[in-house]
């Protein structure tokens, strides 16, 4: 298992593992909580969701917003060892999800760019 810190210098092959590690978890965590979620557990998930919306260009909202959905969607399975996983994983997740962002919003300028010198 990675440290916080190995998680900056993290190799690309590492972070596709992680990142396939992420999506089995949310795909898994997401049908669980479909099953055994309760009212209380599908406002959390509104109420991450509706600050995802409200976090717009705010970065560090926007990690602890998205941070916020998967832990809500995670406690709604009911299952308090993927509540636990995940929040074993989580600094590593947010270091992973705060890089795809970044690299996201650079192709996007590039993509813009791009665009722009075509015009």
């Amino acid at each position: 298992m990675f440290s916080f810190p190995s998680a900056i210098l993290m190799e690309k092959e590492d972070l596709n593992h992680l990142l396939e590690v992420r999506r089995i978890m949310e795909v898994g965590a997401a049908a669980a909580a479909a099953k055994n979620r309760t009212t209380e557990d599908l406002e959390k998930m509104k109420q991450a969701l509706e600050e995802m919306k409200q976090a717009n260009g705010i970065e560090e909202l926007g990690e602890k917003s998205d941070l916020n959905f998967h832990l809500a969607v995670a406690a709604a399975s009911q299952n308090p060892l993927l509540v636990n996983l995940l929040l074993n994983v989580s600094d590593i997740m947010q270091e992973a999800m705060k890089e795809t962002r970044r690299l996201w919003l650079f192709s996007k300028k590039q993509r813009q760019n791009a665009c722009m010198r075509s015009i």
